[in-house]
């Protein structure tokens, strides 16, 4: 049987010292707090991933990042 591999991409994202955060609406970890991101797709990279997650699931767009 063959294994597929998941690579989660995940932002650490802070303004005006608070940290930003989503509320998990479903699966395993519904109700909890998680950091924004998800999976990579076949054509992006890790920077695309990243920065299409935290739009997707908050609605914020990256000004910048390190």
């Amino acid at each position: 049987m063959e294994t597929k591999k998941h690579i989660g991409i995940y932002g650490v994202c802070f303004e005006q010292n608070k940290l930003l955060c989503i509320k998990k609406n479903a699966g395993p970890y519904r109700g909890r707090f998680d950091l924004p991101g998800g999976s990579q797709k076949n054509d992006e990279g890790l920077t695309e991933t990243l920065q299409r997650e935290i739009l997707e699931e908050t609605g914020y767009k990256l000004s910048a990042y390190r």
